[in-house]
């Protein structure tokens, strides 16, 4: 099990279980859900850049031939993220420099009936995730907790094993 440096290589290393909603995945994984229980991660929208962080990572690794597994995972986005089909408020307060929210929200609405659709609209939600108030949201907490060993997997582990003796 190997030490993430950063939140990307966190997201990256989560496995994908065909069946398994995300916040199940990241259960699963043991650097993440550590990552989850420190005290700045309860915060609401600190989780959500975080869960916007593991789909996107989830898209990338679906290869492009595989369509419907890409529209399941945007579908699912769509829903989490981008329900506000009145305003077309994301529930992520995103910076946004590229304008790509309006986008996303209108390829939604228009439906993904076509491959390019659905690869305009992976291509907009990934752009997304480079977005600043998602990397100022979550990196600084997560070099906190790359510096704090003791919430570390292993540490808590180690802790379990050494109150058992």
């Amino acid at each position: 099990m190997l030490t993430p440096h950063t939140v990307d290589q966190l997201v990256d290393a989560i496995t994908i279980v065909d069946g398994e909603n995300v916040e199940e995945s990241v259960r699963q994984d043991l650097w993440a859900h550590s990552f989850l229980q420190i005290a700045q991660m309860k915060d609401p929208d600190r989780r959500e850049i975080f869960c916007f962080l593991v789909y996107c990572s989830f898209l990338l690794r679906i290869p492009i031939e595989q369509q419907q597994n890409i529209k399941n995972i945007l579908t699912e986005m769509g829903l989490r993220f981008f329900a506000d089909n009145e305003f077309w408020q994301p529930s992520i307060k995103f910076t946004d420099i590229h304008n790509v929210v309006d986008d996303i929200f209108r390829l939604f609405e228009k439906g993904m009936t076509k491959k390019q659709d659905i690869m305009t609209l992976r291509a907009k939600m990934v752009m997304l995730s480079e977005d600043e108030s998602v990397q100022s949201g979550l990196d600084p907490v997560f070099g906190d907790f790359i510096k704090r060993p003791n919430l570390h997997p292993t540490s808590v582990l180690q802790q379990c094993i050494l109150s058992l003796l």
